[in-house]
């Protein structure tokens, strides 16, 4: 999972920092723009659309770890 996060492109990467620093302790975000810019983002599984309510999404689901240490860096 690092490794996919580190070949992403720049504006990926700061758009998945924003969905981290935006996020809830329990990893939930709103996104209100457009799902084209983070459709690559859901292939990798770095964030998953909530089905139960729409417009937000499951950040670093299957790494929580990471996403507590990544919500709390700088």
């Amino acid at each position: 999972m690092l490794n996919e996060m580190k070949n992403l492109a720049q504006p990926q990467k700061i758009l998945l920092m924003k969905f981290i620093k935006n996020s809830n302790k329990d990893g939930i975000c709103k996104y209100s723009g457009d799902l084209f810019d983070i459709r690559n983002l859901i292939k990798l599984g770095l964030v998953i659309p909530n089905r139960m309510n729409q417009g937000t999404f499951f950040v670093l689901p299957n790494k929580p770890y990471l996403f507590k240490t990544l919500k709390n860096w700088r």
